[in-house]
């Protein structure tokens, strides 16, 4: 991601995905199971992340511990 972004190519890590879709469009083994996508490509001149992008949920919002 590091050298695709230093030569202006833009990815994206994908992790949810249907790996039988994957095997079957890409003719992968069965042997080979596929965990996550490199999605790259030349971003538009005007792209940016959506302004939720950098924007997070209070910690107690998301965080929580229960005693047993």
């Amino acid at each position: 991601m590091l050298m695709a972004k230093s030569l202006g190519i833009g990815s994206c890590w994908v992790m949810h995905f249907d790996p039988d879709a994957m095997r079957k469009e890409f003719n992968i083994p069965k042997n080979i199971e596929p965990l996550a996508l490199l999605v790259l490509g030349y971003p538009h001149p005007d792209a940016k992340p959506l302004d939720m992008h950098s924007t997070f949920r209070p910690e107690n919002e998301i965080v929580f511990y229960d005693t047993f």
